[in-house]
């Protein structure tokens, strides 16, 4: 049995309503391919942008820093949102603080650093 072209796409979600891509082949390890090169795009671009990333502020140097001391430096991006909306001294603090929890329980010292930004979020500390 022949399928033509237009016959035999599908979507990704298998049909569901709102799903607006569709996959020539339908098959899951298609679709998972094609999320993973697209990442892959996506992500190395992104990477490749903050390679040459050079501070403009103050708050960008002092993220940039942390992400250094940390080896973190991979999710930089995520650094200069948290230096977009916390001063460097709160910076420097939950830097300080997840490099003291570090070195109590071992969790990893950059997820300890988000954890301890969020706190001094929901306390209103920026």
């Amino acid at each position: 049995m022949s399928i033509s072209p237009a016959t035999s796409r599908r979507s990704f979600c298998g049909g569901r309503r709102g799903c607006r891509r569709e996959c020539q082949t339908g098959s899951a390890s298609a679709f998972s391919e094609s999320i993973i090169l697209m990442n892959d795009g996506i992500l190395g671009r992104v990477e490749q942008s903050l390679a040459d990333f050079r501070p403009k502020t103050q708050r960008e140097f002092v993220a940039l820093q942390i992400a250094r001391r940390f080896g973190d430096v991979n999710r930089l991006a995520r650094y200069l949102l948290v230096a977009q909306s916390h001063g460097k001294k709160v910076m420097l603090e939950a830097a300080r603080l997840a490099m003291l929890q570090h070195e109590l329980n071992r969790t990893s010292t950059s997820d300890l650093y988000f954890e301890v930004i969020e706190r001094f979020d929901a306390e209103g500390r920026t």
